[in-house]
């Protein structure tokens, strides 16, 4: 709760509005091994390490760019040299080690409403909804990129993609533009891959009343869940 508070109000600061977790009880993570928790744990560690760090550097972590440009190297990683030229204003960012997110830039919360607890507890592939082809060709770019070693350029179109059971159901046009290897210094091959995708979101713009009955109506679905829950 502490980690996630933390950076949550980084963000908050940026101007972006991240939820920390949407219930006290936090059952997403409730529900992982002692291992997996610990490792929750420490991504949201890792991140509010980046933040302050970054902060300390003078970085201004309004500007994505430079946020990324010093995760890369808290990593000790290295981008590929026209990785940058790539990434354009307002770009959502994720950086995956194997089958874990392990950094979003600030910009990735302007199309979600999870909160920080899910999007640490819940497998990635299993937050969205989008047509099935859409996911293989993603995929595809995905595996182009870690076969050649080398940035790949999507060839995939936009797709239409719903949170499958965030509060909003926020609705979204996403476009995946390329996925570039991270590598560590001395290393000639990745096991950290970049993926940057533009967003925008579909469908009628909610008003804050609209927003406060549909996360009351999750909050209690999931007072429900937890009156339902076995002991």
């Amino acid at each position: 709760m502490q980690a996630a508070f933390g950076v949550a109000d980084f963000a908050r600061r940026a101007g972006f509005r991240v939820v920390p977790y949407h219930d006290n009880s936090l059952p997403h993570f409730s529900r992982l091994s002692l291992d997996e928790k610990k490792l929750a744990i420490a991504s949201l560690e890792e991140i509010l390490s980046i933040c302050h760090g970054s902060q300390n550097e003078g970085c201004d972590i309004k500007d994505s760019l430079q946020l990324l440009w010093f995760t890369i190297r808290h990593f000790g990683l290295k981008p590929p040299s026209n990785m940058f030229d790539h990434i354009g204003e307002g770009d959502i960012i994720a950086i995956h080690h194997g089958p874990q997110q392990i950094f979003r830039n600030f910009e990735y919360f302007e199309y979600c409403s999870y909160s920080l607890e899910e999007l640490g507890c819940v497998d990635w592939t299993k937050l969205y909804e989008r047509p099935e082809q859409m996911e293989k060709d993603i995929f595809s770019t995905f595996e182009r990129s870690v076969a050649t070693n080398a940035l790949a350029v999507a060839t995939v179109g936009e797709h239409i993609v719903q949170e499958t059971f965030a509060p909003l159901r926020l609705r979204m046009g996403y476009r995946l533009k390329f996925v570039s290897p991270l590598y560590y210094k001395n290393s000639v091959t990745a096991d950290h891959h970049l993926v940057c995708m533009q967003a925008e979101l579909k469908g009628p713009v909610l008003t804050s009343a609209e927003e406060e009955e549909l996360l009351n109506l999750y909050y209690r679905k999931q007072n429900l869940w937890q009156e339902q829950k076995p002991n």
